[in-house]
């Protein structure tokens, strides 16, 4: 999840209730969230950001296809 390391900073300072650190995630390129605190659209936002970027294209055609894209 290299892609979650870049944003850490801006996503700790938009919800600083949602994410946070532990001394044992210190030197991982990742957050640890809340998901009970984290709003559901950046929750959205991220899973289907991650799903695009590992999801083989066949699966992303079909997913854009049901969602209408």
């Amino acid at each position: 999840m290299g892609e979650v390391g870049f944003h850490i900073p801006h996503r700790m300072e938009a919800e600083p209730g949602a994410f946070h650190f532990t001394a044992h995630y210190k030197d991982y390129p990742s957050v640890l969230a809340r998901i009970a605190t984290l709003h559901p659209g950046s929750f959205r936002n991220f899973l289907e950001r991650r799903f695009r970027k590992i999801a083989k294209k066949a699966a992303i055609r079909d997913y854009d296809a049901k969602a209408g894209v």
